[in-house]
């Protein structure tokens, strides 16, 4: 995944980028294998770093909104949003605990670390991909669902 510029968060939904759809999409098609690669090349450190990052007992704010795989209006109901999750181990796996304020879902579900990547299904999205980026305090994290259709990232609680 592409590292996209800060103020790239305000880009309207609709904007052109077909190219950019179309690499995103041929990319995350092969994304379980690219976890294999990603977890051999990525520094121990940075693994580290990140298990150590998520599992901070305060946990995380996310936000929501729609990605460039989308075609849902912007304004509809559920088109972005907000809430808190946090990473817990318990008994050997690590598993997310997800309340989403926005739409009233509550969820746990089983995470993957790999290198720098963080790989999981919400409550109603599924393959949510997210790369650690050590260099960026306000929202280390930041991805979007296999598809697409929703961008997330995330903050300290």
């Amino acid at each position: 995944m592409g590292k996209r510029p800060s103020g790239d968060w305000d880009r309207k939904v609709g904007e052109p980028d077909g190219v950019r759809v179309a690499v995103n999409l041929a990319v995350r098609v092969s994304l379980a294998g690219l976890i294999v690669i990603a977890a051999s090349t990525a520094s121990a450190q940075s693994g580290v770093e990140l298990r150590e990052l998520l599992l901070r007992p305060t946990g995380w704010i996310f936000e929501w909104r729609l990605g460039l795989g989308s075609n849902v209006d912007p304004t509809a109901p559920g088109a972005s949003g907000n809430g808190e999750m946090m990473f817990q181990v318990r008994g050997g796996p690590i598993i997310v605990a997800i309340d989403n304020k926005t739409l009233g879902l509550k969820c746990e579900r089983p995470a993957t670390l790999s290198g720098t990547t963080v790989l999981y299904n919400g409550c109603l999205d599924i393959g949510i991909v997210l790369q650690f980026d050590p260099a960026d305090r306000d929202y280390p994290l930041k991805g979007a669902n296999a598809d697409e259709h929703f961008e997330y990232r995330l903050k300290v609680k």
